[in-house]
């Protein structure tokens, strides 16, 4: 890893483990984030940040069909996985305004025509900084090769556009691959683990990820069952936070302090 520029080390100092927990600023205000995922309830997670007593968040969601096809999306009738994975970003970046991006709709199935067109919108029409991928597509489901190409060339056009991705691999890695946590860099991907604080965090990396985050969601019926999926939404809340103290990070200095970070916890 190379060495901190001296602004950065800097930096590095402030952002200790008491200072991202308890920081006021370090709520994920304007921060522009967007789940890629199965959509999200709008209503049950503005209720749920008032039961905490955080002010509910702006949201905004659109749909897209089989062949990229952009619909928008009303947050009414959304399956559970993309609202559990939002509850856990609110929960520790509450101010952070959220975007969903439902790339499963009816069929219930992610494809890469799919997930190109919404990181299009993401990136381009929303301005995220941030994108969480609790997703995964099998490598067989990436033929023909032009299906490869489309996705790589998605990610490296968010991270040129200065978009952070935080993917989540396979929960049965490394026995089974996915795409895009393997596609590193330019993305974070994240391996569950289990933490006694849910804002820590590890930098581990073998040969297809880097990241271990905490694993156990809040909302909905699989939450208590440890997944990469909470594990992304943990390390996505954590970026955002960082991006809520410092929002000119660009993705490698971000990845950078979540490694000088990690050696901290």
């Amino acid at each position: 890893m190379p060495s901190l520029p001296d602004w950065l080390q800097e930096l590095a100092r402030l952002l200790d483990r008491h200072r991202l927990l308890t920081d006021p600023q370090a709520d994920g205000q304007g921060v522009r984030v967007c789940v890629v995922d199965t959509g999200v309830d709008f209503a049950l997670l503005q209720s749920r940040c008032r039961e905490r007593g955080q002010e509910p968040p702006i949201i905004e969601g659109a749909r897209f069909t089989a062949t990229g096809q952009l619909l928008p999306a009303s947050g009414k009738h959304s399956a559970p996985h993309g609202t559990t994975v939002a509850d856990v970003i609110l929960r520790w970046a509450p101010r952070v305004q959220l975007f969903s991006a439902d790339v499963f709709g009816p069929e219930g199935q992610c494809t890469v025509e799919k997930l190109v067109a919404a990181l299009r919108w993401a990136v381009d029409i929303c301005q995220c900084k941030l994108i969480n991928l609790s997703l995964g597509i099998p490598e067989e489901r990436l033929n023909p090769p032009a299906r490869r190409q489309a996705l790589q060339q998605i990610i490296q056009y968010c991270y040129h556009r200065d978009a952070v991705l935080v993917a989540a691999a396979h929960n049965d890695h490394p026995l089974v691959l996915s795409f895009p946590a393997i596609i590193t860099p330019p993305l974070l991907s994240v391996r569950k683990a289990e933490f006694p604080d849910p804002l820590q965090f590890q930098y581990a990396p073998d040969t297809f990820t880097e990241f271990l985050a905490h694993s156990r969601a809040y909302l909905g019926p699989f939450a208590a069952i440890p997944a990469t999926s909470w594990a992304a939404a943990h390390l996505t809340a954590v970026a955002a936070r960082l991006l809520s103290l410092k929002p000119d990070l660009k993705p490698f200095e971000i990845k950078t302090l979540l490694y000088w970070l990690s050696r901290s916890l």
